[in-house]
């Protein structure tokens, strides 16, 4: 779990990033969804990371949403799982 400032690397199996706040609800729900399909991905604080908040929010006409999901070329803003199962080729 990303907590405040740090980030937590974890092997890609489809290259999944997440862009996530630690307090986040619906982060919370897709981190518990992504490790019951074991699916590795990427955590990152946007709220310690600049870089991240601007790319996410960049996803979402230059509004923060978290969380948001950077899938190969795809994306997912929020927690929507059956956008998350198209995008990673999941039933």
């Amino acid at each position: 779990m990303t907590r405040k400032g740090r980030t937590r690397e974890r092997h890609h199996r489809h290259d999944t990033g997440r862009r996530e706040r630690p307090w986040c609800g619906d982060c919370a729900r897709a981190r518990a969804w992504l490790d019951a399909h074991h699916i590795a991905y990427t955590e990152v604080d946007v709220e310690a990371d600049p870089g991240a908040r601007e790319r996410a929010a960049a996803h979402n006409e230059g509004r923060l949403h978290t969380p948001t999901f950077e899938i190969g070329d795809g994306v997912c803003v929020d927690f929507r799982p059956d956008t998350l199962s198209d995008l990673l080729g999941i039933k």
